[in-house]
């Protein structure tokens, strides 16, 4: 038996434009699981096998919200930015209401989840699918 785990995450900027103009960003996971004897001199089997992916990303509210800053925390967190960017500071300031959007944009809560087999026993697909 082979099992692999595969992640991908977008790595988050700490400077303040990344809160006033944040870029799209996700997180991947997959997990491929093979069973049965190795073929071809491969080191796991590839006649057998599951492999689940889930994927999360923001969602597009979420983006809308932080965009429009028309309400607590967002225009408290963009007006904190501005305060210490006069200063010639261009990080994140530690603020409640920057803690907050931050929080915010790195809660993913839209995802998608899909499922591939190969050569799995219907018996098994029936439990694992529901």
């Amino acid at each position: 038996m082979c099992l692999n785990l595969t992640t991908s995450f977008l790595e988050l900027l700490d400077s303040a434009g990344s809160l006033i103009n944040p870029r799209p960003h996700s997180a991947t996971a997959v997990l491929s699981v093979a069973w049965g004897p190795p073929t071809n001199g491969e080191q796991c089997p590839l006649e057998t096998s599951l492999q689940v992916a889930l994927e999360g990303r923001v969602t597009t509210e979420q983006w809308n919200l932080v965009s429009s800053a028309i309400a607590w925390p967002y225009d408290a967190c963009r007006q904190n930015i501005q305060d210490t960017q006069q200063w010639g500071r261009h990080h994140i300031p530690l603020t409640c209401a920057c803690l907050e959007v931050a929080c915010e944009l790195t809660t993913l809560r839209q995802y998608n989840i899909s499922v591939t087999s190969i050569n799995v026993s219907t018996v098994l697909q029936h439990e694992l699918m529901g």
